[in-house]
């Protein structure tokens, strides 16, 4: 299966992380996986706080991640 295939099947949002020849990014249902571009492997890594909406950077061993935060207001 190619790469295209496999990322259009488990990529849900539009935000990518490449680091060293990996794809980093969530599925709908906030799971974090990579796709190795030289062993044309996908992984599901990790399920993630349901509030997070995308990965905003990373180093070799730490990922950030964009969370939502929201409060209702109080109606009087």
């Amino acid at each position: 299966m190619g790469a295209l295939t496999i990322l259009n099947q488990h990529a849900h949002k539009a935000h990518f992380v490449e680091h060293r020849g990996t794809l980093y990014g969530l599925t709908k249902r906030n799971i974090l996986w990579r796709y190795n571009f030289k062993t044309h492997t996908y992984q599901e890594v990790k399920q993630v706080d349901k509030h997070v909406t995308s990965i905003s950077d990373m180093s070799d061993t730490q990922l950030l991640f964009v969370k939502r935060i929201s409060q209702k207001k109080k109606s009087r």
